[in-house]
């Protein structure tokens, strides 16, 4: 499998930040790197979250994918 199948396995279909449900959530979703690329992060899936879109697109929750701080997805 590639790295982005066992994200999605490992996540079961849950956001792996605010734990919205895939199968419930109005907002896509999408595979992403934790600590990204520039920044010295690296493909390996222990680098990279299933995670909410909206979550991805705002500054708001930089610190939350840094930090592992769970809140809302929702900006």
């Amino acid at each position: 499998p590639s790295p982005k199948e066992l994200v999605i396995a490992r996540a079961g279909g849950w956001c792996e930040y605010c734990l919205s449900q895939l199968l419930f959530s109005p907002d896509p979703f999408s595979v992403e790197h934790i600590l990204p690329l520039v920044k010295g992060g690296s493909d390996d899936p222990d680098n990279l979250a299933l995670s909410v879109k909206a979550a991805t697109t705002t500054s708001t929750f930089t610190h939350q994918r840094l930090t592992g701080d769970r809140t809302t997805c929702t900006p």
